[in-house]
């Protein structure tokens, strides 16, 4: 009689998980996307103009300036989708455009907004005054 060091069957390799046909999420990068489509070209351009705004000095803040300009381009979707009367979700929509905001003062941008110091202050900026004609004069009552 034989003795045998594994069952019957022989096992197998696992087989890796990159050999797997698998449809959902694939690692791409920006530089990967095809360069025919308007929608790349702009986002690429964009993503140029946020490197020079910022200064770009770090591996970090490239990574940041990406993800605005993804973020952006969802914003704009969702806005577009708005406009058109499509139900859009607004938690979400507000959550992103808060997210947004942090990455931009992550990166350094600062609002270009002049402070206001009362909301009274800000009232009277934005209110047109209009000029009071005066008491009303008494009218004789018509019998």
């Amino acid at each position: 009689m034989k003795i045998r060091l594994y069952p019957k069957r022989k096992p197998r390799m696992a087989i890796p998980i990159s050999a797997k046909k698998d449809k959902g999420f694939s690692l791409r990068q920006i530089s990967e996307a095809d360069s025919r489509y308007a929608v790349v070209k702009e986002m690429r351009k964009r993503l140029e103009q946020l490197k020079n705004e910022c200064g770009v000095d770090s591996i970090q803040k490239e990574w940041l300036c990406g993800r605005a300009v993804v973020m952006l381009a969802y914003l704009e979707s969702l806005e577009v989708d708005a406009l058109e009367g499509k139900p859009i979700d607004w938690r979400q929509y507000l959550g992103a455009v808060k997210s947004f905001g942090d990455v931009l003062n992550k990166l350094g941008l600062e609002k270009d907004t002049a402070p206001c110091n009362s909301l009274h202050r800000a009232n009277q900026r934005t209110h047109v005054r209009i000029p009071h004609p005066g008491p009303l004069e008494m009218q004789p009552a018509i019998t």
